[in-house]
């Protein structure tokens, strides 16, 4: 059996840095991968010449820069289209907020020192009416713990991201 480190290492020569992102990505969510054994594998082989291993080190290097793993292909996208091309500051990915009657929530992105988060909406998983009134009660405990809030559509990110860069540098 091949584990899931080397499948990375193996694949990154073949499907380019973007893709190797959004595998690993998803690897981390279902708990097939984590991000530490990858690292340490990749430094014990990286000398070696390896196929693959050049994008590999890429990727460990930009999600050594993110913090946490972003929950979808949508905000992979969005920290290549609109931040990185952009030349945004990184933001931290699934920023945690404690709201004011204790619950937890994660901000899609978010700059604590500034109190700023940016939250994008795909088509999938806010759709419906339960989803949208769950996103409305969430934005306002976000509101009251005084974070500010960007929102975003999956058509402004896909189809305007020089606009969505534009409106975050304020």
């Amino acid at each position: 059996t091949t584990s899931a480190e080397s499948t990375l290492e193996m694949i990154g020569c073949r499907i380019g840095v973007e893709r190797l992102e959004e595998e690993w990505d998803d690897a981390e969510r279902r708990k097939v991968a984590a991000r530490m054994p990858v690292t340490r594998r990749h430094r014990l082989i990286r000398a070696r010449g390896r196929a693959g291993i050049g994008v590999l080190a890429t990727v460990i290097e930009r999600r050594e820069a993110i913090g946490h793993t972003p929950w979808n292909v949508f905000e992979r996208r969005f920290l290549r289209e609109v931040i990185a091309a952009h030349g945004l500051p990184r933001p931290v990915c699934q920023m945690q907020v404690v709201l004011p009657d204790g619950r937890v929530v994660w901000v899609d992105f978010g700059y604590p020192s500034i109190r700023f988060g940016v939250e994008i909406h795909g088509q999938v998983s806010h759709a419906t009416r339960a989803e949208r009134a769950r996103d409305a009660a969430r934005h306002n405990g976000v509101l009251l713990a005084e974070i500010d809030l960007a929102y975003y559509t999956w058509e402004q990110v896909s189809r305007e991201p020089a606009a969505v860069a534009q409106d975050l540098r304020g």
